[in-house]
């Protein structure tokens, strides 16, 4: 029988996996790997849908009349490693006017440790206080028809308190909880990390889209979240045996390695300014791109793959049978 002759402007399908798989098994399982990781890239639809979305959360949100109010992004959209059907992560930021507040509510704060100043982020409120605020603004969800439906659901006594639902547009199951300007950083700096070895994100998604289909990317459920997922393919890159496709985390930042002592960019006794650590960061990545940027580039994702799986496993086991150990990018 005749075959139709591929028009190199079409988009591959499982059609032309299967003439490759004919021809090569290796090349039509490189090709249908590729095309699992190209399923996990959003289309500039998939954005415009998320900042219609997130528009009309932004504009519920303002009638809290709180100082400052806003709805930042953070997760897999700012990251960029997410599809249609992915989460949107939402943080409800805002401060609170410290003269209008109780003594018990300061008391707690800086039983907290946090410093008691004119304007008090939302964020250092207790898990209590933090799900009166979420209860509102699910109030003024429903007052702008933001849920679809029934979906709305409060999930007020996990470690971070959440509201959850589906916007009436779309069907995108949305996750809003109380955050601050530094909710994103961690997605950002996973943005900027994929700039300096592409193949970092064909591996992310690879490992992501085969850790959901056995059932282990979830945190809820007590298995590993996106973000793990992510540290777990930074480390593998670093250390690979065959040369590393990724710098330290640390040379990205700084120019020597604080001492052990010193806090992390994220804890709160940490003087950093993440702007700053951001701009640093955005300068030292082109560099890293120069010297890491083709380390890899002509190795199977197959390969990289069962590389990954094989090494990590066997650093996993390591830390069963030794607690202490601990594995840092």
């Amino acid at each position: 029988s005749c075959r139709r002759a591929r028009d190199p402007s079409r988009p591959r399908d499982a059609a032309d996996m299967n003439q490759e798989e004919e021809k090569d098994p290796a090349a039509g399982l490189e090709a249908a790997l590729r095309l699992i990781s190209q399923a996990f890239c959003p289309s500039p639809q998939d954005e415009a849908v998320r900042k219609q979305v997130v528009a009309a959360v932004r504009r519920a949100m303002l009638e809290l009349n709180l100082p400052g109010v806003d709805v930042l992004l953070y997760g897999s959209t700012v990251s960029g490693f997410y599809k249609a059907t992915s989460d949107l992560d939402l943080a409800l930021v805002a401060t609170l006017d410290a003269t209008r507040m109780s003594q018990r509510e300061l008391a707690d704060i800086e039983r907290e440790g946090h410093r008691v100043t004119e304007y008090m982020p939302l964020s250092f409120l207790n898990k209590n206080e933090k799900g009166k605020i979420l209860r509102k603004a699910a109030q003024l969800l429903r007052k702008h028809g933001v849920p679809k439906g029934y979906s709305m659901q409060y999930i007020l006594h996990a470690r971070v308190p959440i509201i959850t639902f589906q916007d009436s547009w779309h069907g995108i199951e949305c996750d809003l909880c109380i955050g601050d300007m530094s909710t994103p950083f961690k997605a950002c700096v996973l943005r900027q990390v994929a700039k300096v070895n592409t193949r970092f994100g064909d591996l992310f998604r690879l490992v992501k889209a085969w850790a959901k289909a056995h059932g282990l990317n979830s945190g809820a459920d007590s298995t590993f979240n996106s973000w793990c997922l992510s540290l777990m393919v930074v480390f593998y890159m670093q250390t690979r045996s065959a040369g590393a496709m990724l710098p330290p985390m640390v040379n990205l930042f700084y120019a020597e390695p604080p001492p052990p002592t010193a806090p992390r960019l994220l804890d709160k006794d940490s003087c950093v300014d993440l702007a700053e650590a951001f701009a640093v960061l955005e300068k030292r990545v082109i560099g890293a791109a120069a010297d890491y940027g083709d380390v890899g580039a002509d190795v199977p994702l197959s390969e990289l793959l069962v590389d990954f799986l094989g090494t990590t496993w066997r650093h996993l086991g390591l830390c069963l049978k030794e607690p202490e150990r601990r594995l840092c990018a």
